[in-house]
């Protein structure tokens, strides 16, 4: 497996490069099952929010944490993808990418693909 969230999520991705508004909401809810291992303290970004954001960034091309903070930074200033402040930083992208447990992002996105996958077989 992968050592690197980038790399585990690039694998689900070598053929398709964007993904549409109406499917983020089963990209979220996939991502939601995930468990957030953060301490409460300091927080500012819902965990799934912040694994959408990989995810949405690795499938856009990003294949490093400092890719996917800048892919973040332009989508909260284009498209306002998120409703705070402002985009997280290298510092939280790294901290999530060190956390995050990559058999459960794994798994999650592994649902997502599949049923994308069979949704466009129908």
């Amino acid at each position: 497996m992968p050592s690197s969230p980038t790399g585990l999520l690039s694998r689900y991705f070598e053929r398709e490069r964007e993904v549409s508004g109406s499917e983020l909401p089963s990209l979220r809810r996939a991502l939601s099952a995930i468990p957030d291992p953060r301490a409460l303290r300091g927080m500012r970004y819902p965990f799934t929010d912040l694994l959408l954001v990989f995810v949405a960034a690795v499938l856009s091309g990003a294949r490093s944490l400092t890719m996917i903070t800048e892919w973040a930074a332009r989508a909260h200033r284009d498209r306002a993808l998120f409703g705070y402040g402002r985009a997280p930083s290298l510092a939280t992208i790294h901290r999530i990418a060190v956390l995050v447990d990559p058999v459960a992002l794994d798994a999650a996105v592994a649902v997502w693909t599949t049923a994308r996958a069979t949704a466009q077989d129908t």
